[in-house]
Order: C-alpha cells, then sequence, then structure tokens
C-alpha cells in the first residue's frame, strides 16, 4: 500500500479520509502559499476530524523542518545497517530517551 500512494495518493487504495489528509499535506509542503481555507474544507469534507488534522499537521511540520536542516547543512545519512540495528529499539521504545 505504501508504494501505491509513493507511486500515485489520488489513485491508491486508501479511505478518502487518508487521501484527503496525504493531498492537504502534499499541498502544505509542496505549495504552502496555495494553501488556503478551501483546503480546509475539503479535508473535512473527506471526513478528517480538526484533532487527526492538527496531529497530522505538527508531525508534518516536524519531518519538513529536520528534512530542510538536514538538506542546508548535509547531514550525513547512516548506513542502512544502523537503520537495522535501531529499529527493535524503535519498535520496542519509541522515541523516549
Amino acid at each position: 500500500m505504501v508504494g501505491q500512494i509513493l507511486n500515485d495518493v489520488d489513485t491508491a487504495e486508501i479511505t478518502p479520509r487518508l487521501r484527503g489528509m496525504l493531498r492537504f499535506l502534499r499541498k502544505m509542503t509542496v505549495s504552502p502559499d496555495a494553501l488556503g481555507a478551501s483546503d480546509g474544507k475539503a479535508l473535512r469534507a473527506a471526513g478528517v476530524s480538526h484533532e487527526a488534522a492538527a496531529d497530522a499537521v505538527k508531525v508534518s511540520l516536524a519531518f519538513n523542518i529536520i528534512d530542510r536542516l538536514a538538506d542546508s547543512f548535509d547531514f550525513e545519512m547512516p548506513p542502512p545497517e544502523a537503520f537495522a540495528r535501531a529499529a527493535p529499539m524503535m519498535i520496542k521504545d519509541g522515541y523516549r530517551l
């Protein structure tokens, strides 16, 4: 399913709520100046609650900031093996320090 979404969110086999939220987040990320009240209305029409939208926007904003900083400061990505080693801990404990 992730592959379908990455390929084309508009034709992926997902719920209207998820499609609406992903479209909103894409627009917020790619063309934030074009985001307007009609986009919020489309979210509500898709069945996305205010709380769910706020949560998704907060997560997206955090990742957008991190991504832009990583690009700006040329952060080094760990090799895939490092992610594989960390995955069991992340699954068990999440992001707690």
